[in-house]
């Protein structure tokens, strides 16, 4: 199930071939800290052309990573993949060559599986 969708400013160029790099990287490292199936990994990216951070003045930007996954996970778990996603938005900044200050939040929720519907089309 996991589902991640990456937000960031506009500020931000993130090229299409490096996200999806990325995405792969953190799907792997999904399958590897949280033990799910890579072929249920799903991940987007939306930029996000009007923002606004404090009161406006700031130059900078910020980039939101959503995980949402379904509940199973012990703590250590998922503090591990937030810091590996961490890690991963870093190096991903870096790869692009983005100097600026940037807020970077890593937003782990765990679904209900009560909640949760799973179908498919073909």
């Amino acid at each position: 199930m996991p589902l991640c969708k990456l937000e960031y400013t506009g500020n931000i160029q993130l090229p299409a071939p490096e996200l999806t790099s990325f995405f792969k990287t953190l799907h792997l490292s999904m399958v590897d800290i949280i033990q799910t199936e890579l072929a249920s990994c799903k991940s987007c990216a939306v930029p996000l052309p009007q923002y606004c951070i404090g009161d406006g003045s700031n130059n900078g930007g910020f980039v939101l990573l959503y995980i949402q996954i379904l509940p199973g996970r012990d703590d250590a778990q998922k503090r591990q993949l937030q810091e590996s996603s961490s890690d991963q938005l870093k190096a991903l900044l870096k790869q692009i060559g983005y100097h600026e200050p940037v807020q970077l939040r890593v937003i782990l929720s765990e679904g209900d599986k009560k909640n949760y519907y799973m179908d498919s089309y073909s």
